[in-house]
């Protein structure tokens, strides 16, 4: 079972290598999702644009639920 740090993911962090990367993250955690599970991520435009998310989250059956935008910083839940 993950604990709930383990699905939080933070798409502004810089990768130190490929398997690091943010999206290979997201990536590992969504082919592992149940019907029912959750993933927060945190991301801003700068990094990679929440449409980006949505592309992928929508490639493994999942949707996007943007639960705050502040100051160009985007906290959502990705669930299916």
């Amino acid at each position: 079972m993950c604990s709930m740090s383990d699905k939080i993911i933070d798409m502004r962090v810089k990768a130190r290598g490929c398997t690091e990367h943010p999206l290979v993250q997201l990536h590992e955690k969504m082919k592992a999702m149940k019907k029912g599970d959750r993933i927060k991520i945190i991301t801003d435009n700068k990094s990679i644009p929440i449409g980006v998310i949505e592309i992928v989250a929508s490639k493994y059956g999942a949707k996007v639920k943007i639960i705050k935008e502040e100051q160009g910083i985007v906290e959502a839940e990705i669930f299916k």
